[in-house]
């Protein structure tokens, strides 16, 4: 058996597509790879913005009961307030409260 330009070219046939055959092996398994990455990155990231949303939420109730008109009268109570019983006002016999100072003052 002699080595032949027709075995040449067919063994150059072959590894040429066993090249290719690789190389396109490699990315199907690098491209799967990122998928999978990506994948499992989303659902981290969607069950971390779920128990966000659930601490913002818990977070909306406790501020609206730190925030209620229910402890005011305590609040009042403690600060020695009293309802006001009589309101009266000062009444200005002169013009403007407040003067423009001119240069011979």
């Amino acid at each position: 058996m002699r080595y032949t330009k027709e075995k040449q070219q067919s063994h150059k046939a072959w590894w040429g597509g066993a090249l290719v055959l690789g190389v396109l092996s490699a990315l199907v398994i690098f491209q799967l790879h990122q998928a999978t990455f990506e994948a499992y990155t989303i659902s981290s990231l969607e069950a971390a913005m779920e128990q966000h949303k659930e601490e913002n939420k818990n977070l909306k109730l406790a501020q609206s009961a730190g925030n209620s008109f229910d402890q005011l009268a305590s609040l009042a109570q403690q600060y020695n307030f009293e309802k006001v019983k009589n309101i009266s006002y000062l009444q200005l016999l002169e013009g403007p409260v407040a003067r423009k100072s001119g240069n011979n003052e």
